[in-house]
């Protein structure tokens, strides 16, 4: 027993020895191409941790990368590299000396392919050489981009087989309408004309000699029979009001002798003879009220037809029938269903939808199949309001080899603009600065679009905007910082890049501020100084800042550093608003110090103060472990870009402590006036300029809300000849001056004739050249 006992002790007393010495922590376990990797590593080890100890691998491959790393404590290292390009499953090994030997570690991350590279490889221009629909669906995915739409948009209006010329099908109708801006009306309309339901005005046209006939129109619910005395060739309109909710509607027409009569319906500009009949007695014809569509005009219904159609007119603010919504009802393709349920909020049909959602991601197109659809998974992506993770990586790893249909049906449902991440990689992966110091932060945009970077560090920020590739520095000096005990403080800069499309992402870098043994607490704003710099330079600022003094300190911290314990538990608020309707959002406020913090104040950027404002913005205390509800108003009057952040400061220890959360409005509320509505002026015609702020109308790119000029182009041509003739006088006034009077005037006479000439000449040729371009 003893013996036993003995065993027990020694196997507890070697256990410390035998136990992981060395924990790394990651930020995240996701990561974009060219973003930067932030590890923390805990390590009880017997020889510092250094550059030579880490290692980067893709599979059993290492790759040759250069990593930066700062001591925090004695145990507490932070490890930062700029990541590759390329897409792959990664491991990130530190070697440590432990007490009981050599060891390696490692943690397995991922680098993912981002949205933005799938609409990066979309065709911009040329889309003549596209076929129609791929025209449409390439327009599509890209109808967020101004330019590309604009481009796109005016190659289909010259297509001479495009829906813009020639009849299209009902989907490609709906898909054009969503995909195009200045002929979206007229697509609009040429859907609502299709389908098959009582809009518009339908006429019987006669062509027969003068008789008596008699017109029966009937339904499952009523019937109405009249009197016709035909003169001849006429049309006859047919009253259907009452008709409005019968599926459908026979009319019965009986003459004396035979006609010839055609049913003809109208809408707006668009009028189209659905039936004829030629040398018959006695004629029925049908019209459909079921509210559906056909994949041609008027055709017998058509479920993909009528999902497309509703999709497209609901997704631009048309009301759509009840009676389309019931025949949608229980329709057999999942698609009609999701629309379905996009519409009435239906918990049955919810049900069904769920179910129905294959193992490994996706729809398929009905019911009982087990085919993943890329049509149908995106529609039922798209109507669901809790969206599906598992679908969203099912669809992103079919997009590398999808179709531009399938590409434009993911990227249009799925992967909207707002998702488009922008890239931005940042030096240092952790800052170590103090009281009147000063510290480099590095930012490069790694991305496919343009972006503007938000840096918020204690009380102070900086918009900066970075076009693609472009490195910059940005010197941030710190104020005069003080506390009663010179204690290090962890805070953190936090950055939201943006793209132009809404897309969004955040990076935070923590920082060690050692401060001053005083009674003060921040008497100024953080100074920002940005400079555009290239790779050289920003290598030269990286190898000074190696030798800084302060890189060698040490703090006593036992936290996590890549968390911060006062902050706003959302990451960002990122909105896109197109109705002038007040509503709020609510913001959730932690502390997660051991102690309260007291006087805390929220208040919005100054770019945000006439969108937003704040029910509560003064807490006189946040408790230990606390949360605290920030209801925010919105209350959208005005369309632009709004963007700032919203800053909570407290106190701890009479010390202030800060944190924000980045906050982005996109509101468009103009999209569907046109430019006189937007009491603005039409400035698209050629020679005119805008005095004012051009925005885009319905009915054109260039509204200015201000005046058009026309732009004046320099004529110096008349003025200079006049400066020679001048010159000219002068030369020959001092050169003849000793000439009798009456000859230097003869003189004087002939050459100003002979310029005179010259100049009359050079004006009617310039009038005759101005003339001729005006032709043109």
């Amino acid at each position: 027993m003893i013996k036993k006992l003995s065993w027990i002790f020694f196997i507890f007393l070697i256990l410390p020895l035998t136990s992981a010495c060395l924990e790394i922590n990651l930020e995240r376990e996701e990561y974009l191409p060219k973003e930067t990797l932030q590890a923390e590593i805990n390590a009880e080890v017997v020889q510092e941790i250094t550059q030579e100890d880490l290692f980067l691998y893709r599979g059993s491959y290492l790759l040759p990368q250069i990593f930066f790393i700062t001591k925090v404590t004695k145990n507490k290292y932070f490890v930062w590299t700029a990541l590759p390009s390329t897409e792959a499953n990664y491991l990130l090994k530190v070697r440590g000396r432990c007490r009981d030997g050599l060891k390696f570690f490692q943690r397995e991350f991922r680098i993912k392919k981002s949205i933005a590279s799938f609409y990066k490889v979309l065709p911009k221009e040329n889309f003549k050489n596209l076929k129609l629909e791929d025209h449409i669906y390439v327009a599509l995915a890209q109808s967020f981009d101004k330019e590309v739409r604009s481009k796109a948009e005016q190659e289909f209006i010259a297509r001479n087989d495009s829906c813009y010329h020639r009849e299209c099908s009902t989907k490609q109708y709906a898909l054009a309408a969503l995909s195009f801006f200045l002929i979206r009306d007229k697509m609009i309309d040429n859907l609502l004309a299709r389908q098959n339901y009582l809009t518009g005005n339908f006429y019987l046209v006669f062509d027969s000699d003068s008789q008596n006939c008699t017109v029966k129109t009937k339904s499952e619910f009523l019937e109405n029979e009249s009197s016709l005395e035909l003169l001849g060739k006429q049309n006859v309109s047919i009253f259907l009001d009452a008709f409005a909710e019968s599926k459908s509607i026979e009319i019965k027409i009986n003459c004396q002798k035979a006609v010839n009569v055609s049913l003809l319906h109208k809408y707006k500009n668009i009028e189209k003879i659905l039936k004829k009949e030629t040398n018959k007695t006695n004629v029925t014809f049908w019209i459909n009220n079921e509210g559906c569509w056909g994949k041609n005009f008027k055709d017998e219904c058509d479920e993909e037809s009528t999902v497309y159609a509703v999709i497209a007119l609901k997704y631009l603010g048309r009301e759509i029938p009840n009676k389309t919504i019931s025949w949608l009802r229980d329709k057999e393709l999942i698609m009609s269903k999701a629309v379905y349920y996009f519409l009435t909020k239906d918990n049955e049909t919810l049900h069904i939808l769920r179910a129905s959602e294959l193992y490994s991601g996706g729809w398929p197109k009905k019911v009982g199949s087990y085919v993943t659809d890329i049509q149908t998974s995106s529609i039922t992506y798209f109507s669901l309001e809790e969206k599906s993770k598992k679908t969203e990586s099912r669809l992103m790893a079919l997009l590398e080899e999808a179709s531009l249909e399938e590409k434009a049906h993911i990227l249009f449902f799925i992967f909207r603009p707002e998702k488009i991440e922008p890239i931005v990689s940042f030096w240092p992966g952790i800052v170590k600065t103090k009281s009147l110091d000063s510290f480099n932060l590095i930012l490069k945009n790694e991305g496919f679009y343009n972006a503007t970077a938000e840096i918020n560090f204690l009380n102070s920020s900086k918009i900066s905007f970075l076009t693609t590739g472009t490195i910059k520095n940005f010197l941030i000096k710190v104020p005069k910082i003080t506390t009663t005990t010179g204690e290090v403080f962890l805070e953190s800069i936090n950055i939201r890049a943006n793209t132009e499309f809404g897309g969004s992402n955040t990076y935070s870098i923590p920082v060690l501020l050692f401060t001053e043994k005083g009674l003060e607490n921040i008497t100024e704003n953080i100074s920002f100084e940005e400079k555009e710099i290239n790779k050289t330079k920003a290598e030269e600022i990286i190898n000074a800042t190696k030798n800084q003094t302060i890189q060698n300190e040490t703090a006593n911290f036992t936290e996590i550093l890549l968390q911060k314990k006062f902050k706003f538990l959302e990451t960002y608020v990122n909105r896109t608003i197109n109705k002038k309707e007040n509503f709020t959002i609510t913001l959730r406020l932690a502390n997660y110090y051991n102690q309260d913090i007291r006087e805390v104040r929220i208040e919005p950027s100054l770019g945000l103060s006439t969108l937003i404002s704040l029910e509560q913005s003064y807490f006189e205390k946040i408790g230990k472990n606390e949360k605290k509800q920030i209801i925010v108003n919105v209350q959208p009057r005005y369309s632009g870009i709004y963007s700032g952040i919203i800053v909570a400061r407290g106190k701890i220890n009479g010390n202030l402590i800060s944190t924000n959360i980045s906050v982005y409005f996109n509101v468009e509320l103009n999209e569907t006036q046109t430019c006189e509505e937007m009491n603005g002026t039409d400035c698209s015609g050629e020679g005119l300029r805008c005095k004012g702020e051009e925005v885009i109308a319905k009915d054109t790119f260039r509204c200015c809300l201000g005046r058009c000029e026309k732009e004046k182009k320099s004529n110096l041509l008349p003025f200079l000849i006049i400066i020679a003739v001048i010159v000219l006088l002068f030369f020959v006034y001092f050169f003849l001056k000793k000439k009798p009077k009456k000859e230097m005037q003869d003189i004087l006479e002939e050459v100003q004739k002979k310029y005179k000439k010259r100049y009359s000449e050079s004006i009617s040729e310039e009038k005759f050249s101005s003339a001729e371009q005006h032709q043109d």
